[in-house]
């Protein structure tokens, strides 16, 4: 006789999915002092397994990716963290610089080939040893000329650099969902 209840097997495909990268530190733009060391951390994650990971920065027009990860490609990382320390005496910061910086993750795409992904771009602006931080200090009272025109300058570059940055990931999404149609 026939069952009551059939069996049905049914099979799931899930698509790869890109690397999950959270910035847990400091996850915003910051000024610093150019004698200041900051930490950067990060967790991130796949569904398959992460090959590697690593930083890219881009202080006074020299721009570096520093590879932070895995160095043995046949061990299997779910989930890793992430801390690279910047010390910006020994970059040779000066007030004014800006440093900009983003985190990468590397897994293998739905093609096969080793896929990057970034997070959004973070700027570490370098202020003034002497400056003098008031609280509830009104818009502008207090800074000089140079000052309020070296802000508007350092704002200006991070705008640029952001733009930028969201037009290269804009093209490079649609060259990848392209692909995947």
């Amino acid at each position: 006789r026939k069952s009551l209840y059939p069996e049905e097997i049914r099979i799931n495909v899930f698509r790869n999915k890109a690397p999950k990268i959270k910035v847990t530190f400091p996850g915003k733009d910051m000024k610093v002092y150019p004698l200041a060391e900051l930490d950067i951390t990060a967790e991130i994650s796949d569904d398959q397994k992460v090959l590697n990971w690593g930083i890219d920065y881009d202080f006074n027009g020299l721009a570096k990716s520093i590879p932070l990860g895995n160095p043995y490609r046949d061990t299997d990382f779910k989930k890793v963290a992430l801390h690279h320390p910047f010390e910006f005496e020994k970059l040779g910061a000066q007030p004014n610089d800006l440093l900009s910086w983003k985190v990468w993750a590397e897994d293998i795409g739905d093609d096969g080939k080793i896929r990057r992904t970034f997070t959004d771009i973070y700027f570490i602006e370098i202020r003034f040893l002497e400056e003098i931080v008031r609280e509830m200090q009104m818009q502008g009272e207090g800074k000089s000329e140079e000052k309020k025109e070296s802000d508007k300058l350092v704002e200006i570059q991070k705008q640029v650099i952001s733009a930028t940055w969201k037009q290269i990931q804009k093209t490079l999404y649609s060259e990848f969902d392209d692909r995947m149609t």
